[in-house]
């Protein structure tokens, strides 16, 4: 029972696969579409190598026609060296066209011949010279077209009347030629089977010829299915495929179908043929205008190598066209680029002046935690010396009253009273506390001397540096610390404040600028 259920399980996947399969036009090559844009990239570098061994088989094949006497098989030669040559050079392969011609005329061959003459009407039509194709196809035809050329005749005509009109845009010729090439296919049909990939490729065209595109669609799907790479047919199938796709818009398989045919164009080293030309056209429609313009460069280099003219005009417009893309979006990427490096510019000057001004506000932060620390130690000095200072008074006067009280047990008033009134002992306290203020003052602000000559004129300044300060910078000091009262400072200095407003008037006279200079004082290392 488990064994009848796989059974009809795996029936069922198989049939849906082989259905996917079936309806799935890309079950000819399951690679994905850009693993087959990569692969054409890759072998577009080396096609130089395809292209030698192209050459090598013709060079081998001249060299074996050059040493044969045999007529026969001289003429052979002669056409397998027209095929070869017609791969990479139309003009080398006329000439060994006209020579298996000639050859063949000169043993009486009328058949090979005739052939001769209707491959020479391929390739004229490749070389460009369509008059000259017409030519031989009519002389073709002078006196009947032998069976046995039944098939290489349609084909080729075909191809020739096919061809031009649907490059009729590039070509314009007068006549129904369309109609006349979809007949040559019917013909080419009827000497073919169904298994034949060249029936149903025949059936393509003749479907395309009359506007019968699903049919068409059917026909190319089915020939593809009877071929590989090595078939001779298997690119211009798919680059048919591709322009069908084209046509109605369906751009993914178009790519797709073209990439197919310019890999084996590539790898056959088939220089005359058209899908790495439609390949570049579709990519430029897609935007794709690097690679656009690297395959049209192939292009354009395989048309003027092959002399195959036909295309020629096509490829240089396509080219140029997408030579003027590929300029415009590399002026695009210039513009982005400086643009980019302006902002990049602006960014960067914008970071540097963030950075110097962060490093401006940490200075100032250092400074202003320096002058804080400053203000902490002076605070702590005031403290310290102020209790110093009071326990001095204390000491001078309990020293003094000792004294008082000696002199006056002793009678001594009067020596006493000389004493008091030299006033020896209020000067030993002003400079006492003209020490401590000096001390105490110059550690808040030691560059205080420094900074008022600043605001001094050059010749006007205080000797540096400065231990002691003077009357003047005293009066100035005690401004700084914000002490504006003549009355109290007069006190402080023990001078009279008629003194003080002279010193005033005397220190704004040397100053830099008069009218500010006893703000500047006050701003002398503020926080």
């Amino acid at each position: 029972m488990k064994g009848l259920l796989l059974f009809i399980m795996t029936s069922i996947i198989t049939g849906f696969y082989l259905l996917a399969r079936s309806n799935d036009d890309t079950s000819y090559d399951t690679r994905s579409t850009s693993d087959i844009l990569s692969e054409l990239d890759e072998l577009v570098e080396i096609r130089r190598v395809f292209i030698n061994r192209r050459e090598r088989e013709a060079d081998s094949l001249r060299r074996m026609f050059y040493t044969s006497t045999l007529p026969a098989e001289k003429i052979r030669l002669s056409f397998d060296l027209a095929m070869a040559e017609s791969y990479i050079s139309t003009d080398s392969s006329i000439a060994a066209i006209n020579r298996g011609f000639e050859l063949a005329l000169s043993v009486n061959d009328s058949i090979s011949a005739e052939r001769f003459v209707i491959l020479r009407a391929k390739e004229y039509f490749f070389h460009g010279h369509i008059y000259e194709a017409f030519q031989d196809l009519e002389y073709a035809q002078l006196y009947g077209i032998h069976p046995r050329n039944w098939f290489i005749y349609h084909n080729t005509s075909k191809i020739i009347f096919i061809t031009i009109a649907a490059f009729n845009d590039y070509q314009p010729f007068d006549g129904d030629l369309m109609k006349e090439g979809v007949g040559h296919a019917l013909e080419e049909m009827s000497l073919l089977s169904e298994t034949d990939p060249y029936y149903h490729f025949a059936a393509a065209l003749a479907h395309m010829g009359r506007g019968e595109g699903k049919a068409m669609e059917s026909a190319l799907h089915k020939a593809l299915a009877l071929m590989d790479e090595s078939h001779d047919i298997y690119h211009v199938a798919n680059t048919v495929m591709g322009e069908y796709y084209h046509n109605i818009g369906d751009l993914d398989r178009a790519i797709r179908y073209y990439a197919i045919g310019a890999v084996t164009e590539v790898r056959k080293a088939l220089l005359y043929e058209v899908a790495i030309m439609r390949l570049g056209e579709e990519l430029t429609n897609t935007g794709d205008y690097s690679r656009a313009h690297r395959l049209l460069t192939v292009a354009l280099e395989n048309t003027l190598n092959s002399g195959s003219k036909f295309n020629l005009m096509r490829v240089s417009n396509a080219f140029v066209e997408c030579a003027k893309q590929v300029e415009r979006q590399k002026y695009e990427r210039q513009v982005a680029l400086v643009i980019a490096v302006v902002i990049l510019a602006i960014f960067l000057a914008i970071i540097v002046k963030i950075t110097i001004d962060k490093r401006r506000e940490l200075e100032s932060l250092r400074k202003t935690e320096r002058q804080l620390s400053r203000s902490n130690l002076a605070k702590d000095t005031y403290i310290w010396e102020f209790m110093n200072l009071c326990s001095n008074y204390i000491e001078s006067l309990d020293e003094y009253n000792r004294m008082c009280r000696r002199k006056i047990a002793a009678g001594q008033t009067d020596t006493l009273l000389e004493y008091i009134k030299s006033g020896v002992m209020l000067e030993q306290q002003r400079k006492k506390f003209y020490d401590v203020f000096d001390d105490a003052f110059l550690i808040l602000f030691p560059d205080f001397v420094k900074q008022v000559n600043e605001l001094i004129i050059p010749d006007k300044r205080f000797p540096e540096p400065y231990n002691v300060l003077t009357t003047e910078l005293r009066l100035l000091a005690l401004s700084r610390l914000g002490i504006d009262d003549s009355a109290t400072i007069a006190r402080f200095l023990g001078i009279s404040t008629n003194t003080i407003y002279t010193y005033r008037n005397k220190m704004r006279s040397r100053a830099v600028n008069r009218n500010t200079f006893d703000e500047d004082v006050k701003r002398i290392d503020a926080v």
